[in-house]
């Protein structure tokens, strides 16, 4: 989904799908397991879902993933009967939510260790000692006169 068009088509067609089953974007991201934004981003076509997103989206929009797409000859949304979800309802268990906010957090961390004492990465710590030394400059230090 690299062409500007093809983005553009897919969140026109996220769009018309979820304003269908009357769900706000907030609805989706919940129960998708995304944020706001995100859904935000893909409906406006400045990116788009990863393919291995799409079954789970086209799963709760309750339309074909070739048509979301836009493959042509591919069912649209108007084949098959609409049927409204509960808003509160949620297609991930809240043990797999957590589960996933989980593993977020843990692509957010820093992958060197920490210091800390210095509250900083600890290859990032000035040496202790002399900070003029050799190893903080990387030169010898100037003898002394």
């Amino acid at each position: 989904m690299s062409s500007p068009q093809a983005k553009k088509l897919l969140g026109a067609r996220l769009k018309l799908a979820r304003t269908r089953l009357g769900l706000t974007r907030e609805d989706v991201a919940s129960r998708l397991g995304y944020t706001f934004y995100l859904i935000k981003q893909w409906e406006s076509g400045n990116s788009a879902p990863n393919a291995l997103r799409l079954p789970a989206i086209g799963d709760l929009l309750q339309v074909d993933v070739r048509w979301l797409v836009g493959i042509p000859g591919a069912p649209g949304p108007d084949s098959a009967p609409v049927q409204p979800k509960a808003p509160t309802a949620s297609p991930l268990s809240e043990e797999r939510r957590q589960e996933l906010r989980e593993l977020r957090m843990r692509q957010r961390r820093p992958t060197r260790p920490i210091d800390r004492d210095a509250d900083q990465p600890a290859d990032l710590a000035p040496p202790p000692g002399n900070t003029r030394s050799r190893q903080a400059t990387g030169r010898p230090p100037k003898p002394k006169a």
